[in-house]
């Protein structure tokens, strides 16, 4: 598996859905939020609890100071030590990027409803269901939610705001975007050295061990043993990867990592990539991530043009998307005649 194969998503902090505002939620007197606030307001303002500030201005939609509270509250987990030591120009400097950021959400979904966009609830559920995985099962996922004073519905929501600016970014901004078949070619003849190298082709079924007790582990080994009979008994493997894989960055394509060096992989997972008999099914692998099980489908001594073409026209293509997103969004914010009146 990749290194990197099991990334670290940053929970999303609850995000005021858009449209037309002149008020967020206001904190109750003697609440903890309202105590937090207020003696935050001492060093910003615009952060005072009793009042109602607008932090953003546009011809749609307004951000207050209320709307990016619950943010700030939960960056700093409610904790007043966090900025009463802290040199007041970082602490304005931090709200600011919060108010910020905040607000380019609120124009980019704004902009993705009036394309129409929508993400459904199986969209959200589906990723829901590849959070648990990376972090060792929905109870897990949802006790660390909780530490953070959050619900799993305030990260559905999140999940269905980031989903919608994904898909808006994808549909509306990035489709548009062309790539040159000589820029293709130019940039697999200045790295066709990384192309003369063995490559492997594997299908695998991953069951997690991370974050799982020990109890949970020997459960876990009794299924991955359980499945791997039926593998070597001859069951589809595909099918068995789509019931049991955990693996998020390969469970959609029947388990297939394809044409990748060594290097690439976790030495275990790379030893049997390497070695083992093409088309041969390996016994439980253990790796940091847990057990897998392996199916060698093929091995090149090198890669050509047309087995890579794909894979580097992809790679030019989200250099260019990194450079056309911020494009895309200041020619938003004139459309939108949008203003920041950020803290000084």
């Amino acid at each position: 598996m990749k290194k990197l194969l099991v990334s670290i998503l940053m929970i999303s902090l609850m995000i005021v859905g858009c449209g037309k505002k002149t008020s967020g939620p206001k904190y109750e007197e003697g609440s903890k939020e309202y105590h937090f606030f207020e003696l935050l307001s001492e060093q910003v303002p615009s952060m005072a609890p009793d009042t109602t500030v607008e932090l953003i201005t546009t011809n749609d939609f307004v951000v207050v100071n209320h709307d990016v509270m619950p943010l700030i509250f939960q960056a700093m987990k409610g904790d007043t030590a966090s900025f009463v030591s802290v040199n007041t120009e970082q602490i304005v400097s931090y709200i600011n990027r919060v108010v910020s950021g905040h607000g380019n959400q609120q124009l980019l979904l704004a902009e993705a409803d009036k394309h129409n966009v929508k993400v459904s609830k199986e969209e959200v559920e589906e990723e829901l269901e590849k959070i648990f995985t990376r972090y060792g099962g929905e109870e897990k996922f949802t006790e660390m939610v909780e530490l953070q004073d959050m619900t799993i519905e305030n990260v559905k929501e999140d999940l269905e705001d980031n989903l919608l600016v994904n898909k808006y970014f994808k549909d509306e901004i990035f489709s548009k975007i062309k790539v040159d078949e000589a820029k293709v070619k130019e940039r697999y003849e200045l790295g066709k050295n990384n192309y003369d190298n063995e490559v492997a082709t594997v299908r695998h079924i991953l069951f997690l061990t991370n974050n799982k007790s020990d109890e949970e582990k020997v459960e876990v080994k009794a299924l991955a043993e359980e499945v791997l009979a039926k593998a070597k008994d001859g069951e589809d493997f595909e099918k068995l990867v789509e019931k049991y894989t955990e693996d998020p960055g390969s469970k959609e394509n029947g388990g297939l990592y394809e044409d990748f060096s060594k290097g690439r992989m976790v030495k275990p997972f790379e030893d049997v990539a390497f070695n083992a008999e093409i088309g041969s099914i390996s016994d439980l692998v253990v790796t940091q991530y847990g057990y897998h099980i392996i199916k060698v489908i093929d091995r090149k001594d090198s890669l050509t043009f047309e087995d890579v073409k794909e894979e580097i026209k992809e790679q030019l293509k989200k250099v260019q998307e990194r450079s056309v997103a911020p494009v895309a969004i200041d020619s938003l914010k004139e459309l939108y005649e949008y203003k920041e009146l950020l803290n000084q």
